[in-house]
Parts: structure tokens; sequence; C-alpha cells
């Protein structure tokens, strides 16, 4: 595939990127889209940046591994700190040791930037993989980069990363696989519910702003509701 063919394909993308709205729409009508809708947003930003070299290979590797992620020290945002309790508490020595940096990095995989300096554990998964939060930004000087929170689970995967906007907004969550939904909530919420179209139910606590719940997921998400310590529904948010 040549360069202008390149940029051709960009372009059709570009004009087909969802507002954050669709986007929310189109990850609860079909959970499984959403990573290839995520790649076609990497792509037609790539389309801003003018680097087509970085486009052909993102477009004709599709099926093999990614590259890890860059891991460039940086400060997190305050809002960030500010929105997840998590980031606030000091790293531990296993969170900073170079084996958990090269886990976060080969998972969340290129064109991600991981600022070291946040990841944090956040335990085991019900199907039993070390799970990491972290703040994460897609790497180049693009004016409308992606930039948010990340779940990295070792073995399966990520989620993320999420515009704080969408975890307020309460639509950052994804699924794994169909088989381990993820769950990024604001401090204050102390569990989560959730209901598919189809009537399943699951529910999980919170631990360091993140909920896991095993689930059969082929059925589009409905509602996630969150709740206070005291079992009290906060906000519900509908799909």
């Amino acid at each position: 595939m040549n360069d202008e063919r390149v940029i051709d394909h960009l372009v059709s993308l570009r004009e087909l990127e969802p507002s954050p709205a669709q986007a929310a729409r189109l990850r609860a009508a079909n959970v499984r889209r959403r990573r290839s809708l995520r790649k076609a947003l990497a792509l037609a930003l790539v389309l801003v940046a003018g680097t087509s070299t970085l486009a052909t290979a993102l477009i004709a590797d599709t099926s093999g591994p990614r590259p890890p992620a860059r891991v460039v020290e940086a400060s997190v945002p305050a809002d960030a700190t500010q929105l997840f309790g998590a980031l606030r508490r000091p790293a531990s020595p296993a969170e900073r040791s170079t084996a958990v940096r090269t886990v976060v990095s080969d998972r969340l995989g290129a064109p991600y930037v991981v600022e070291p300096s946040s990841i944090r554990a956040v335990g085991t998964t019900p199907l039993g993989d070390a799970a990491y939060l972290l703040y994460a930004r897609m790497d180049g000087g693009l004016p409308d980069r992606i930039e948010g929170v990340a779940v990295v689970v070792d073995g399966l995967g990520s989620e993320g990363p999420y515009p704080l906007e969408d975890v307020r907004r309460g639509v950052a969550w994804g699924v794994h696989g169909e088989r381990l939904m993820t769950v990024l909530v604001p401090d204050g919420v102390a569990s989560v519910r959730v209901t598919l179209d189809d009537g399943t139910r699951a529910a999980a606590p919170v631990r360091d702003n993140v909920a896991f719940m095993a689930l059969d997921a082929r059925a589009p998400v409905a509602t996630v509701r969150w709740l206070d310590p005291r079992g009290e529904i906060v906000a519900t948010h509908r799909f």
C-alpha cells in the first residue's frame, strides 16, 4: 500500500471518527468492536501528525504482536490524582520494579507511553491474573492525543486509556474476551453492579478505583450502577 492510498484510507477513517457519546453507544451495543474503533481513531490521529510511515505499519500489521509502549518518566496530572485515590498513595517497591514496568509496557503496547510513577497494583482478577492501574498517553505531539487512565491485566491485555471525563460519565469500562469486565470509577464508589441486555447481572467491590467481574458478556451492557460504602446507588449509567 503506497503513501497516497494510506492517506486516502486514513482520511476516510478521520471522517468516520465517532464522538464520545457515539463511541459509548457503540461500545454498549457490541463490546467486541471497541478495540477496532480505538485502532481506527489512533490511525486517524496519526494522519494529523503526518506520519504516514507509522500509519502504513499499523495498517499492514494487524495480526502480529505490537511493539511495547514506551516508558517515560513524567508527572501524573493533578486532576488524575484528585480523581483516583490509587494514584495518590505511594508506589511500592514492587510497583516500581523493572519487571512490573515490562509487563505493563508489553500489555499496553504501542503507540502509547506509560508514566511509570503512576503504576499501581490493583489486585488479582477473578480469573487469577495480576492487574495494574496506570496513567498513559498516546505517543507523539498530537493536538487531540488520547490520554488518561488504563488497566493492564497480565495474561489478557489492557483496557484504555480512558479520558478522565469518560470515568466521570461512567463509560470507562471494557470486556476482555467476553470473560472479564473491568470498570474504572472515581473515589467514593465502593462497588459496582452491571446488568446486560439479556438480564445477566454481576456485582463486584471496588479496589483502588477498579472493579473486576467474571461474566459471560456476549450480550450488550444495559446498565452500570455505582454504589457507595453504605450500599446506596449513587449513579446509574444506561447504554
